[in-house]
């Protein structure tokens, strides 16, 4: 009989140390999953949920990113004071959403770019080579940005199943976005860019 507990002792070492003998919990709705291969599969939907939470926070980043950058050009470029008031207040809100990003992408374990997509980066630089035009280029460019960035958004608001912190950020953020359109497009109609 008093072999038993130590029986018992030596099943349970055995069960710790082998491979696969416990799966890992389920993911948790907007947790990135921390299961390697071979040790058990998360839950699918799990899985699929943290790609599209994934996928979203790294594009909303890149395009908040260029929009930073075409705004800090266009404060350097335009000499009209209404872009540049515009400009000004491009970075100061996407840097902020972008603040507000990387603090939930850190808790949730992604990381976010650094810099914008090469797709981004190349309308970036033919901006950058704009001449007299720059400020009809970056009123189109940024009307062309944010109208792209709404429906990245508002894909993510409408969801089903996304995480709940992103999809609050996708919302509140969202607001700002269709007021950075709305300026862009009134900028470019009372410069005569744009019909009405």
């Amino acid at each position: 009989m008093r072999s038993l507990p130590f029986l018992a002792a030596a099943l349970l070492a055995g069960a710790a140390f082998h491979p696969g003998a416990a799966l890992a919990a389920p993911s948790q709705p907007g947790q990135i999953s921390s299961v390697r291969p071979g040790e058990g599969a998360p839950d699918r939907t799990a899985a699929n949920m943290d790609r599209t939470d994934r996928k979203f926070a790294e594009a909303a980043a890149q395009a908040g990113l260029a929009e930073i950058a075409a705004g800090r050009l266009a404060l350097q470029r335009s000499r009209d004071p209404r872009v540049r008031e515009y400009a000004q207040q491009l970075v100061a809100d996407h840097q902020a959403a972008n603040a507000q990003l990387q603090r939930i992408a850190s808790a949730k374990g992604i990381v976010l770019p650094t810099s914008p997509s090469s797709g981004q980066q190349r309308e970036l630089r033919s901006l950058r080579r704009s001449g007299r035009s720059f400020d009809q280029d970056f009123l189109e460019q940024m009307a062309r940005a944010h109208q792209k960035a709404i429906d990245l958004f508002g894909h993510e608001v409408k969801g089903r199943h996304q995480d709940a912190e992103l999809k609050d950020f996708a919302q509140q953020t969202l607001v700002r976005l269709e007021r950075h359109l709305g300026t862009a497009e009134t900028l470019e109609k009372r410069s005569g860019h744009l019909p009405g």
